[in-house]
């Protein structure tokens, strides 16, 4: 039984899309205005983003959301492995560098 329930748990979280994934190819979290200002600031394009984190780790995209670290504006996204961890990245959104991984 003990086995039995993170299965389940793996399961739903496979078998069922997010809401934000529903969205669209990756889905956003970020709103229409959001990525409008995303785009005037020269960032990275999200989906950009998500599509690097695929190629070189794999998994599947949770969420994201934007943020300032260390004065810089970043991605942080979420991203459930293929061995059902999940990641969090702090991306740089200027340049699509990956600053930290957890």
């Amino acid at each position: 039984m003990k086995t039995l329930v993170p299965l389940l748990a793996l399961v739903c979280v496979t078998a069922f899309p997010l809401t934000s994934v529903a969205q669209g190819k990756w889905g956003n979290s970020l709103s229409g205005e959001e990525l409008k200002q995303t785009r005037e600031k020269g960032h990275v394009k999200l989906v950009d983003v998500l599509d690097s984190l695929k190629r070189s780790h794999g998994g599947r995209y949770v969420k994201s959301s934007e943020g300032v670290r260390g004065g810089r504006d970043v991605y942080i996204v979420d991203w459930l492995t293929r061995d059902g961890e999940l990641r969090t990245f702090i991306v740089d959104a200027k340049s699509g560098k990956i600053l930290r991984s957890n």
